[in-house]
């Protein structure tokens, strides 16, 4: 079969296909907003023709015989880059370099009237300038009785009665808590040692957290670490030993981060 000779164009749905690949480049010259997620679409059919073909921007490939239907695709790292192959009939491909800051494609495939549909759906990748880690202000040991407060600015430990941070609340010998007190607020999420920025971006939450729970963390490391934000504003964390002997008095470590003000 003579196949030098020809050209291809695409067909009506091949058409359709690529004004949705290119219109979020071509059509307004901006990409879409930081943090979605994108897509890219393989054309699913390609017809044979002796008229020159008009190339879609941003691909490249191989055609070189007629009847060519969508087959499969993949995607593939090129130099850190993703890649994505789109594979027809008679080894005819298509292929696109995506931007950099397309990351984690995953293919979906989907079947309608005879075709085979194959779609790219990647996370557009938000990049964040760190923010830097500012000094200690304040880092020790404490030991906490029940009912007690501790002061994770001041680094102390005193009764109820005392301004504090966390107070060691027991409603019985077998319902303790960890309260946050005079507007400090805690994280425990999984309960692993977290930095400055993990510590600084977490989910904090006024409400008191079950001594219980906070022991059941998942990871295995042999204390438990819970993010506070304390009645000062500083970024901060303390610890307990996950497999304590004895929880009249809590073992806690602690370490608090500078304000810009300090």
């Amino acid at each position: 079969m003579e196949t030098t000779a020809r050209r291809f164009r695409m067909s009506p749905t091949m058409t359709t296909a690529m004004v949705g690949l290119c219109a979020f480049a071509a059509a307004v010259g901006v990409g879409p907003a930081r943090g979605e997620t994108v897509s890219v679409n393989c054309p699913d059919s390609l017809r044979e023709t002796t008229k020159p073909v008009n190339v879609p921007e941003d691909w490249t490939g191989r055609v070189r015989v007629r009847a060519l239907k969508l087959e499969d695709a993949e995607a593939s790292d090129n130099g850190g880059k993703t890649q994505i192959t789109c594979k027809y009939s008679n080894g005819a491909t298509l292929r696109r370099t995506l931007p950099d800051d397309w990351k984690d494609c995953r293919m979906r495939r989907r079947h309608q009237q005879n075709r085979v549909q194959i779609s790219f759906y990647c996370q557009k990748r938000l990049f964040v300038t760190p923010v830097p880690s500012p000094g200690i202000f304040s880092s020790g040991s404490l030991d906490l009785p029940r009912t007690f407060v501790m002061d994770l600015d001041a680094g102390t430990v005193g009764g109820l009665s005392r301004a504090g941070d966390i107070f060691y609340q027991a409603d019985s010998s077998t319902l303790l808590y960890l309260n946050p007190q005079s507007g400090a607020r805690m994280w425990l999420g999984d309960g692993k040692k977290r930095s400055y920025q993990q510590c600084n971006a977490g989910r904090y939450s006024s409400n008191r957290i079950s001594l219980r729970d906070v022991l059941a963390s998942s990871h295995t490391d042999g204390r438990v670490y819970v993010c506070v934000k304390t009645s000062a504003g500083r970024v901060g964390w303390f610890s307990i030993p996950k497999r304590a002997s004895s929880t009249q008095v809590l073992k806690v470590q602690y370490a608090t981060w500078k304000l810009s003000s300090d």
